[in-house]
């Protein structure tokens, strides 16, 4: 019997380890068999600058097929529990996988990962429109969000609604806020009073569009809301643009659209909050408007809790809806896309920046989107998560890039530390 049992054993061991050894095989492979086919995969290199250490580790795929959306805003967060959440739009096509993405979820995509990002399942929460007198499942709401003192998320749902996600994120409440309260890309933050501060962009490109003129210009800017209620309702709580600093307006006139756009807010480790922003430059010829280039992400920083913002200074050279995350080392990073997908950190709170890298040179092409988004990792690390265009080794029938609404959805991994004595 005590062979028995020992056999028995061994086979367990033998079978766990196969079992180890495989799941390893996977994970190693679905990162080898993106670089085989990527001549742009990012090279794992150790870079030193301003007193931070990075190291480009791995790059894997984050699901097995591509996404299929012309512009996916990715947004993702960290639950207290440690679990990773990810969400983007999506829209129908040959390469979309229906198996993360079914039909009926529309055009959400939202998944999860409980292994600091090295695997992904779809995520699903149970959702009420009423208060919770009942409830459905659906895909979890994962957007631009404030965390709460409680560890719950909350974030507009678009369409009038906000969504109270739970810490756990197994329930999320949906609920109508007060009307026109909220601008294209909403970031939201607690303040130290228990308030919620949100930034959004005052969008007038489309007036623009339709062929309106401005005697002065027409400037973007950053429009502050605070709440105190969860979202129900909201309160002015200032701007920031061109105006704030005495910045003049493009000398082209009213064909010219000049200001700051796409925010992001961020509290840095001294209690300084931040907002990274889009500096936006958009001309009128005729019946288009175009870009003479993508000019650079700056950021702002408050430190009285939003009453008033600094002179921006520049984060990228370039680059379109930036993010940015605080580390557990206290190294902030921050993630911009288009021109390239661009990182860097700062171990000063923000005011200044290093280790500037493109991670993947992606271009500027139209079917690529560049908002991307970030993730903390524990023991400084951080995942970058954005898309690329080309061939898929999934995809037998041709390059990814002849579809403009298919895109990879590509991770790297990488570890910011500053620089100690032994280095």
């Amino acid at each position: 019997m005590s062979n028995l049992h020992s056999q028995n054993g061994q086979h367990y061991l033998m079978c766990a380890l196969f079992i180890m050894f495989m799941g390893c095989f996977s994970l190693s492979l679905l990162a080898e068999s993106y670089d085989k086919n990527t001549e742009l995969a990012p090279k794992e290199q150790i870079v030193t600058d301003g007193g931070i250490v990075m190291t480009i580790e791995r790059t894997i795929r984050l699901t097995p097929a591509p996404i299929s959306a012309m512009h996916p805003f990715m947004k993702s967060i960290r639950l207290d529990n440690g679990d990773l959440l990810f969400g983007c739009p999506l829209s129908g096509g040959p390469f979309r996988d229906y198996a993360l993405s079914p039909k009926e979820d529309g055009d959400s995509c939202s998944l999860r990962s409980t292994d600091n990002g090295m695997t992904w399942h779809k995520s699903r929460s149970e959702a009420s429109r009423d208060g919770g007198k009942s409830w459905t499942s659906e895909p979890t709401c994962i957007r631009r969000a404030a965390r709460l003192e409680d560890g719950s998320f909350l974030s507009d749902y678009g369409k009038g609604t906000v969504c109270l996600l739970s810490p756990t994120a197994e329930k999320q409440l949906i609920y109508q806020k007060e009307p026109a309260s909220l601008q294209y890309g909403n970031s939201m933050i607690q303040l130290k009073d228990g308030k919620v501060l949100c930034a959004g962009q005052i969008d007038k490109l489309n007036m623009i569009l339709k062929g309106q003129s401005f005697s002065n210009g027409c400037s973007y800017g950053l429009q502050f809301r605070t709440t105190a209620d969860r979202g129900k309702t909201w309160q002015e709580a200032g701007q920031l643009s061109f105006q704030n600093f005495g910045i003049a307006l493009d000398k082209q006139g009213d064909n010219a659209i000049d200001g700051y756009g796409e925010p992001w807010l961020l509290r840095a480790a001294n209690g300084d909050l931040l907002v990274f922003l889009r500096v936006v430059k958009f001309l009128r010829t005729g019946e288009s408007v175009h870009r003479p280039k993508y000019p650079p992400v700056k950021v702002s920083r408050s430190t009285d809790e939003g009453k008033s913002w600094s002179l921006p200074v520049e984060v990228h050279p370039t680059g379109v809806m930036p993010v940015a995350t605080l580390l557990d080392n206290g190294i902030i990073v921050a993630f911009t896309g288009r021109g390239g997908n661009r990182v860097s950190a700062s171990r000063d709170n923000g005011l200044s920046w290093h280790c500037r890298r493109n991670i993947m040179s992606t271009g500027q092409s139209p079917n690529f989107s560049g908002h991307n988004t970030i993730l903390p990792l524990p023991n400084g690390r951080a995942l970058l998560i954005y898309t690329q265009n080309h061939r898929h080794p999934d995809n037998k029938e041709g390059c990814v890039v002849g579809n403009r609404y298919a895109a990879e959805l590509i991770g790297t991994f990488v570890t910011f530390k500053p620089v100690t004595k032994q280095d």
